[in-house]
């Protein structure tokens, strides 16, 4: 089987496995970055509802992770350069995943939405929601995938192995990419309220004003425990998979 045939399947399913294992999470994490309160989504939350949006998710999560790990192969034969190639990569899947994954993030913010509602205004704001996911996706597959290779040892590493490094990665690169998730979150919900008015910087000068720099980490705990779960996750069961085909 050639490389790219098995940087598509691995990533896929891995993918979508880590994906719909955390998606409650992913719930949690939108509606606190739009100020709403852990206790607040608990009290009024259905179990139903945490897993809204979730077949518009996994039906773009899983060719989004394929496109990941074969851009990353792609860009690393040209660069020969671990963290630049998964800095790109990440750009190319997030842009691939920003304008489709605002409508999961319509229906967890409005459960009755329709779909081709969501599809009309993704539609006319698709560049703008591409930048933010783009920009996050880069950053963090920067930190996670391209130091792992970084510090990777150089002897055959285990699944557990695999996801204790991810975890650690994971720390500076949530840290890094938790900005650009807030403003996505944001953007999503102004368009959701049908406030359109300025763009992407200004809606980052808002927040900075309104809170510093703290703003930009709004649900951060809720961003680092399911990225903590998802990614790594995703990762080490990526190599699992390619070591069977």
């Amino acid at each position: 089987m050639k490389d790219h045939t098995k940087a598509i399947l691995s990533g896929s399913f891995a993918g979508g496995f880590g994906y719909t294992l955390t998606l409650p999470l992913d719930y949690i994490k939108q509606h606190m970055q739009n100020n709403v309160s852990f206790a607040s989504i608990v009290k009024n939350t259905s179990p139903r509802n945490y897993m809204s949006g979730g077949l518009i998710g996994i039906s773009t999560i899983m060719p989004q992770m394929a496109i990941k790990y074969l851009a990353f192969q792609q860009f690393n034969t040209v660069f020969d350069n671990k963290m630049g190639s998964a800095f790109c990569a990440g750009v190319v899947d997030g842009a691939f995943l920003g304008p489709i994954l605002a409508m999961q993030s319509f229906k967890q913010m409005n459960h009755q939405m329709k779909i081709k509602t969501e599809w009309d205004i993704v539609k006319k704001n698709y560049g703008r929601l591409m930048v933010p996911m783009a920009l996050r996706n880069g950053v963090y597959t920067s930190a996670v995938l391209g130091g792992y290779f970084t510090v990777k040892p150089k002897k055959e590493t285990t699944f557990l192995q695999n996801f204790a490094i991810a975890s650690a990665l994971n720390i500076p690169g949530t840290a890094l990419c938790s900005p650009f998730d807030v403003i996505r979150a944001k953007y999503t919900n102004q368009l959701l309220q049908n406030n359109n008015d300025g763009g992407l910087l200004s809606l980052s000068r808002a927040i900075f004003q309104k809170d510093g720099l703290k703003g930009f980490y709004k649900g951060y705990s809720s961003l680092f425990v399911n990225f903590a779960l998802r990614f790594p996750i995703t990762f080490a069961l990526q190599f699992e998979i390619l070591k069977l085909l």
